[in-house]
């Protein structure tokens, strides 16, 4: 299974919920919750199968100006001392208790 490294010069059809996660740093079920939203269009192949068209994904993207995090990022969260923080981490830090 080849990574998905750019929407844009993605040679297949076709993405798997689980590439685009990966890409946009997202968790599968946030991918599910905009395909049922009708926010992200989809192909269901079986109860567990889904794929959403790369042109549908790109569009995605645009309209929703979501972006894929980048190395430089990371880069950048490393040296600024956030690292893997959270925000629950950010919240503990400011005295603030999650609801």
């Amino acid at each position: 299974m080849s990574r998905l490294h750019d929407l844009a010069s993605h040679d297949k059809p076709f993405v798997t919920t689980n590439d685009l996660a990966r890409y946009w740093c997202v968790s599968r079920r946030h991918i599910h919750k905009q395909i049922e939203e009708g926010n992200l269009p989809a192909i269901r192949l079986g109860p567990r199968s889904v794929r959403i068209a790369t042109q549908d994904a790109i569009e995605f993207e645009r309209r929703s100006r979501f972006t894929p995090r980048s190395y430089a990022d990371d880069e950048r969260d490393s040296r600024d001392g956030r690292g893997d923080r959270t925000r629950a981490d950010d919240a503990a830090e400011r005295g603030q208790r999650r609801r």
